[in-house]
């Protein structure tokens, strides 16, 4: 694709793949994309035709337009990160209306496979200040630093700590000890590898139980990874998105599935109140159901359908 094609030539190119009004939209959050930049940012911000021509090019409108709104928040997105989905969202808000924590019963969150951090973010944003200590993990270095630039750039409503301990006396569901704990939620991105339980379980052992475990793990089968958008697969990690990364068995995208079973059955990791939320994908959610109630020994189980007509989350807790 020549990088001096004109103005006209990219807008009709776009039109041709993606259909005229979603370019006219696109073309839209460009431009405020860039007025927006002009405003509050110091450091350059690509012009209009340098963002045609890489979104002409197959790449995300999201990491051309640098965030995704996700719930009230805008979170940064930077290839290779995964971008927050929809339907993401739509179940991180739901759980943040299901639960209800509070400074004198505050709780600890353990998200799995983190990435941009979204999901704790969010939930951070939407409880009370002092309430919550997040714990998002992830392999990818990337991830992780865009976790933290995210927590950064919602500081109104939540701290990034580096507190490797009990952060201001947040110990379980003991209440806070300090003042400071009741301005703001705590978020600290950490790495860790769901996939090597030992290293995980002696990782999260200064917080652990906790009262939270959230996850949208990878769960691309691998005979479905090839048909997935070309700019998915262009741009976006396949670490965050095959179910079953390499010299894993083949089992039809659920390997963290089990690993995470795994995890919470080994570890003492949840609480006996707990909730354990899995996002699963497309035909998933009976088999990875099945996983929790064997494996973790978790029967209280149900199915959360998105908006969509999917069933999108298995939620599950300890009998009781």
């Amino acid at each position: 694709m020549p990088r001096s094609m004109p103005f006209e030539q990219l807008i009709s190119t776009l039109a041709s793949h993606i259909g005229r009004d979603n370019a006219r939209q696109e073309l839209k959050w460009m431009i405020q994309a860039i007025h927006s930049a002009n405003r509050t940012r110091s450091t350059p911000f690509p012009g209009l035709l340098a963002m045609l021509s890489r979104r002409v090019r197959g790449e995300p409108i999201q990491y051309i337009l640098g965030t995704q709104p996700f719930g009230p928040l805008n979170i940064i997105t930077r290839p290779p990160v995964l971008i927050p989905r929809p339907e993401t969202e739509y179940w991180a808000l739901r759980l943040s209306h299901s639960i209800a924590p509070s400074p004198k019963k505050p709780i600890h969150v353990l998200d799995l496979c983190t990435g941009s951090g979204c999901i704790p973010i969010l939930l951070c944003a939407s409880w009370n200040p002092g309430s919550a200590f997040a714990l998002g993990i992830d392999t990818s270095k990337e991830a992780l630093q865009l976790a933290r630039d995210n927590a950064l750039s919602h500081a109104s409503v939540v701290t990034l700590t580096s507190h490797r301990r009990h952060p201001h006396g947040l110990t379980g569901s003991a209440a806070p000890t300090s003042r400071a704990n009741t301005t703001k939620n705590l978020f600290l991105p950490l790495h860790g590898d769901v996939r090597d339980t030992p290293k995980l379980i002696e990782l999260l052992s200064p917080w652990r139980p906790f009262d939270v475990i959230t996850a949208n793990p990878p769960y691309i089968p691998r005979d479905q990874y090839a048909q997935l958008d070309r700019s998915v697969r262009q741009f976006e990690d396949p670490g965050a998105l095959l179910g079953d990364p390499p010299g894993a068995p083949d089992t039809h995208g659920l390997t963290f599935y089990w690993d995470i079973a795994r995890l919470v059955s080994q570890g003492h990791i949840l609480s006996a109140d707990g909730w354990l939320v899995l996002e699963v994908g497309d035909g998933q959610a009976r088999a990875v159901e099945n996983i929790v109630r064997s494996t973790a020994r978790m029967e209280n189980t149900e199915i959360w359908v998105d908006p969509w007509g999917k069933e999108r989350v298995v939620v599950a807790r300890y009998d009781k």
